[in-house]
């Protein structure tokens, strides 16, 4: 997990950590946990995180695996 590009590419589309977990439905506290990489992303979540953010294929890889 590349907590740093995840947080820089959030900035960069001008969202909130409340309103992306809002939309992948869980919690705040869910999202803080994934951020820091103790849990993973599910395959859903990245499914929905990568238009939000507007990641290319490369930045997913890096961000997720």
């Amino acid at each position: 997990m590349d907590k740093v590009l995840f947080d820089s590419k959030v900035s960069e589309q001008g969202l909130k950590y409340t309103f992306i977990a809002e939309k992948l439905g869980i919690s705040e506290q869910a999202l803080t946990r994934k951020r820091k990489g103790i849990i993973p992303f599910k395959v859903r979540e990245i499914k929905i995180l990568k238009p939000m953010l507007d990641l290319t294929d490369k930045e997913t890889i890096r961000i997720f695996l």
